[in-house]
């Protein structure tokens, strides 16, 4: 009954606002290759971006769904390029909220998330969602290799991957397996 349950909360859901030109056309289905919209005139401008990092918050305000209390009541903020905060509360306070709005998981009412400058709301979703990483209390793996769980796109060298898991004291993850990048993930971890 719970996992019923879970598939009509489910389907209850909002979709996701994609701009029409995000949507890839019917030839392209996932059995034809990968499919990438053209560049946003943002990616074309400032194809690093975010470059810096810096995050503010201006007077958002957001609900779960239209016949659901409102959740953040204008929450403003800024976190400087650079600085690393934390954020504590209670449970139900709005910590994961906040991660929901970042990566547009959830749409504001109003308000604008900036980041490095740019309102993130007015962007296109793949475009902020492939330039941020979140990762929750409780991380989930996919199954396949740790390879395509690190870089699903196959953008970066095997060498740039065990370099920056190295660099992050994460190297004992390559140790632990003669496969290296090739190791299966499973369920169980």
């Amino acid at each position: 009954m719970v996992n019923t349950e879970r598939c009509i909360n489910l389907a209850k859901v909002p979709k996701e606002r994609f701009l029409p030109e995000e949507r890839p056309p019917l030839a392209m289905l996932p059995e034809h290759g990968y499919w990438r919209p053209e560049p946003s005139a943002l990616l074309k401008a400032r194809p690093n971006w975010p470059e810096f990092g810096a995050l503010e918050f201006k007077n958002v305000n957001m609900h779960y769904r239209p016949d659901t209390e409102q959740v953040l009541h204008d929450l403003s903020f800024k976190i400087n390029a650079g600085e690393k905060i934390g954020i504590v509360g209670r449970t139900g306070a709005g910590k994961s909220t906040i991660t929901l709005c970042i990566s547009r998981i959830t749409e504001l009412l109003s308000g604008s998330i900036l980041l490095d400058g740019v309102d993130i709301t007015k962007e296109r979703l793949q475009d902020v969602r492939s330039r941020l990483t979140v990762i929750p209390q409780d991380a989930m793996m996919f199954t396949g290799t740790l390879r395509f769980n690190l870089d699903p796109e196959n953008k970066v060298s095997d060498a740039e991957i065990e370099d920056l898991l190295r660099r992050a004291e994460l190297g004992n993850i390559l140790d632990a397996d003669p496969k290296g990048l090739e190791q299966e993930i499973t369920e169980n971890g």
